[in-house]
């Protein structure tokens, strides 16, 4: 498993969402076709634009959504 998904879903079950939301957004941005990392960045979203985006990149990904 990748390290900064790793680092980010251990700060998010620390309830450290600040912390997490950084590490997925470096690591959605490292890898823009990690669906995992769009998931991720979904759950701790600040905002609705923000989760709207995210649900675009994932079905850009994966349009079946399988």
């Amino acid at each position: 498993m990748d390290d900064l998904l790793l680092q980010g879903i251990t700060a998010y079950k620390a309830g450290k969402r600040d912390e997490a939301r950084k590490s997925f957004i470096t690591l959605a941005k490292q890898n823009p076709e990690d669906e995992r990392a769009w998931g991720w960045m979904y759950q701790v979203s600040n905002d609705d634009k923000e989760r709207i985006y995210c649900l675009k990149q994932m079905l850009r990904i994966n349009p079946n959504n399988e």
